[in-house]
Protein backbone atom coordinates (compact mmCIF):
# COMPACT_ATOMS: atom_id res chain seq x y z
CA UNK A 1 0.00 0.00 0.00
CA UNK A 2 2.96 2.13 0.72
CA UNK A 3 3.96 2.49 -2.82
CA UNK A 4 0.32 4.00 -3.66
CA UNK A 5 0.69 6.95 -0.97
CA UNK A 6 2.61 9.69 -2.03
CA UNK A 7 1.84 13.14 0.37
CA UNK A 8 1.92 15.89 -2.26
CA UNK A 9 -1.21 13.26 -3.54
CA UNK A 10 -2.77 12.56 -0.13
CA UNK A 11 -6.48 12.78 -1.91
CA UNK A 12 -4.67 10.24 -4.76
CA UNK A 13 -6.48 12.63 -7.43
CA UNK A 14 -3.57 11.84 -9.65
CA UNK A 15 -2.87 7.77 -8.78
CA UNK A 16 -4.12 4.71 -9.94
CA UNK A 17 -4.68 2.97 -6.70
CA UNK A 18 -7.51 5.45 -4.52
CA UNK A 19 -8.25 3.08 -1.78
CA UNK A 20 -5.00 1.53 -0.86
CA UNK A 21 -3.79 4.90 -0.88
CA UNK A 22 -6.67 6.08 1.21
CA UNK A 23 -5.90 2.84 3.62
CA UNK A 24 -2.38 3.70 3.55
CA UNK A 25 -2.91 7.04 5.25
CA UNK A 26 -5.96 5.24 7.82
CA UNK A 27 -2.74 3.48 8.95
CA UNK A 28 -0.52 6.35 9.02
CA UNK A 29 -3.14 8.23 11.25
CA UNK A 30 -3.41 5.19 13.50
CA UNK A 31 0.31 4.82 14.16
CA UNK A 32 0.51 8.80 14.70
CA UNK A 33 -2.02 8.34 17.38
CA UNK A 34 -0.96 5.68 19.10
CA UNK A 35 2.66 7.29 19.28
CA UNK A 36 1.20 10.34 20.79
CA UNK A 37 -1.52 9.11 23.00
CA UNK A 38 -0.85 5.76 24.28
CA UNK A 39 1.11 6.91 27.21
CA UNK A 40 -2.19 8.45 27.77
CA UNK A 41 -3.93 5.18 28.16
CA UNK A 42 -5.45 5.97 24.72
CA UNK A 43 -5.17 3.35 21.79
CA UNK A 44 -6.31 3.37 18.05
CA UNK A 45 -7.01 0.62 15.98
CA UNK A 46 -7.27 0.10 12.39
CA UNK A 47 -9.33 -2.16 10.70
CA UNK A 48 -9.68 -3.49 7.21
CA UNK A 49 -13.58 -4.11 6.57
CA UNK A 50 -12.53 -7.23 5.21
CA UNK A 51 -15.90 -8.97 2.73
CA UNK A 52 -18.77 -5.99 2.36
CA UNK A 53 -21.63 -6.75 0.61
CA UNK A 54 -24.21 -3.39 0.05
CA UNK A 55 -26.99 -2.52 -2.29
CA UNK A 56 -24.80 -1.19 -4.62
CA UNK A 57 -23.55 -4.59 -5.21
CA UNK A 58 -26.65 -6.19 -5.73
CA UNK A 59 -26.94 -3.62 -8.60
CA UNK A 60 -23.88 -4.75 -10.37
CA UNK A 61 -23.70 -8.55 -9.68
CA UNK A 62 -27.43 -10.66 -10.87
CA UNK A 63 -29.58 -11.83 -7.90
CA UNK A 64 -29.25 -15.20 -8.65
CA UNK A 65 -25.20 -14.82 -8.50
CA UNK A 66 -25.37 -13.68 -5.12
CA UNK A 67 -26.65 -17.50 -3.93
CA UNK A 68 -23.26 -19.54 -5.18
CA UNK A 69 -20.89 -16.26 -4.29
CA UNK A 70 -21.66 -15.20 -0.65
CA UNK A 71 -21.49 -18.98 0.83
CA UNK A 72 -17.95 -19.30 -1.30
CA UNK A 73 -17.07 -15.98 0.08
CA UNK A 74 -17.77 -17.41 3.90
CA UNK A 75 -16.07 -20.65 2.94
CA UNK A 76 -12.70 -18.91 2.32
CA UNK A 77 -13.34 -15.80 4.68
CA UNK A 78 -13.63 -18.07 8.25
CA UNK A 79 -10.81 -19.85 8.34
CA UNK A 80 -8.77 -16.00 7.99
CA UNK A 81 -10.83 -14.74 10.33
CA UNK A 82 -8.76 -16.78 12.82
CA UNK A 83 -5.55 -15.64 11.94
CA UNK A 84 -3.91 -13.37 14.21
Amino acid sequence: MKKYFDFSDFQHVQGPKPYQSSKYATDLISVALNQKLNEKKIYSFDAAPGMVISTLSYMVIPPFWWLFVIPMMVLVMLPLSFQV
